[in-house]
């Protein structure tokens, strides 16, 4: 059984040079606000903005994000840009209602919005369109949260992350796991709790690799969404090209 106390210097020296600040989320139930960062409840849109609708089945697609990019915590990455960050997804696909050309799993969804946009002012009085009969409380984002502060936590890499650097390895994952832990709860920024191998998939524009984590969200923890079984998803930004976003997820 290997142990921190065998464990390669070079293998601690890699995890610690790679150590960021993750930010978790101080929550409290709210109304449907339609301003700052929240979970669910009523997004902000523009005036002459009606609520998005799912792409593939036309339906309105469910509001499960937004992040007001200008309030971030003191110390945190700045560089994702300006305005609020909002996450849409159509929810019938797991129903058989919905049958888009991408599954919301991969990113670039014709089932899903992921987008930046310059919120100004109050923005339009909104109403929670009604999203039909047959819905599960699991397919549903659940109640409106507010984003009221943040903690902030040590986030080292996940073992997948090492092993793409250092395929020829050849060690027990417990040389680090024990020691250099990812959190798996919701988070801003830090590393991507990958439930499977690596996945920044390549921007559509100049197809680098998309591996600026803005947010972690976690099945049935603050939202009562299931990603799949139990799965994590991620929304990731282009390094270069700041206005390319992609959500996807793994189970």
């Amino acid at each position: 059984m290997a142990t921190p106390e065998n464990r390669p210097a070079w293998v601690t020296s890699w995890f610690q040079s790679h150590q960021r600040t993750a930010w978790l989320p101080i929550i409290k139930p709210t109304d449907a606000l339609t301003g700052g960062s929240k979970y669910a409840g009523v997004p902000w849109l523009a005036h002459d903005e009606e609520w998005p609708a799912c792409e593939s089945c036309r339906r309105p697609m469910q509001f499960f994000f937004q992040l007001d990019l200008g309030c971030l915590p003191e110390g945190a990455n700045r560089g994702f840009g300006d305005g609020l960050l909002q996450l849409f997804m159509c929810t019938w696909i797991q129903q058989g209602k919905c049958q888009p050309i991408r599954d919301p799993c991969l990113p670039f969804s014709d089932a899903t919005l992921i987008r930046i946009i310059p919120a100004q002012g109050a923005g339009k009085a909104v109403e929670i369109p009604f999203f039909g009969e047959g819905l599960s409380s699991a397919d549903v984002p659940g109640n409106c949260m507010a984003i009221r502060g943040w903690e902030a936590q040590t986030d080292f890499p996940r073992s997948q992350e090492f092993e793409d650097h250092h395929p020829h390895f050849r060690g027990d994952e417990d040389l680090f796991s024990d020691s250099f832990s990812c959190t798996q709860d919701d988070k801003l920024g830090g590393w991507p709790f990958w439930l499977q191998g690596t996945e920044y998939h390549h921007c559509r524009r100049c197809r680098t690799p998309m591996t600026n984590l803005i947010y972690q969200l976690r099945s049935d923890h603050i939202l009562s969404y299931w990603f799949g079984r139990a799965g994590i998803g991620w929304i990731l930004q282009c390094p270069k090209d700041k206005d390319i976003l992609a959500f996807t997820w793994q189970c």
